[in-house]
């Protein structure tokens, strides 16, 4: 029986990739672009969630989402999958031009944390990047604060060896 890899690869993406450096890359980026003041959150490692149907209570959060694996049939005795893997950040700011540079912070921190990298058994390419809509987000009070994310699309390339 070849088993399903996605499950394996989107906690190794979570697990090895995003959540031992994304916070390094968010702050890296920030100082690059010379805007240390802009505020980009780093995400906590209990706002990593496997699936678009959560509601997060607090923000920025990351979402690793599967779309679809592809087997590979011309191999024995190793199963060689490939996936397609979204991996979004949810983040909200209260004024729009502050959203939308956060919106390029952590696409490129993503982007670092992800594309060309892998583990032993999966190799991740990011295929694009997807700057979502703006949102308003809670009720309109004088603070009111806008919502957007912004999402990879990944090939993840994935071999196993059968057992």
């Amino acid at each position: 029986m070849v088993p399903l890899l996605i499950e394996e690869a989107i906690l190794e993406i979570r697990d090895r990739m995003l959540r031992p450096q994304l916070n390094a890359f968010l702050e890296l980026v920030q100082e690059q672009n010379g805007d240390l003041l802009l505020g980009v959150e780093t995400v906590p490692p209990d706002r990593y969630y496997i699936t678009e149907g959560v509601e997060p209570l607090l923000l920025p959060a990351i979402f690793i989402v599967p779309d679809r694996s592809v087997h590979e049939l011309n191999w024995a005795n190793v199963a060689m999958q490939t996936h397609s893997i979204h991996v979004a950040a949810l983040f909200e700011e209260i004024e729009l031009t502050r959203l939308q540079k956060k919106g390029f912070r952590y696409a490129q921190a993503l982007f670092s944390a992800l594309h060309d990298q892998g583990t032993e058994n999966i190799r991740v390419l990011v295929r694009d990047v997807d700057y979502g809509p703006t949102a308003v987000s809670g009720p309109a009070t004088d603070q009111r604060h806008f919502r957007k994310d912004v999402s990879l699309t990944c090939e993840v390339l994935h071999a196993e060896a059968l057992r």
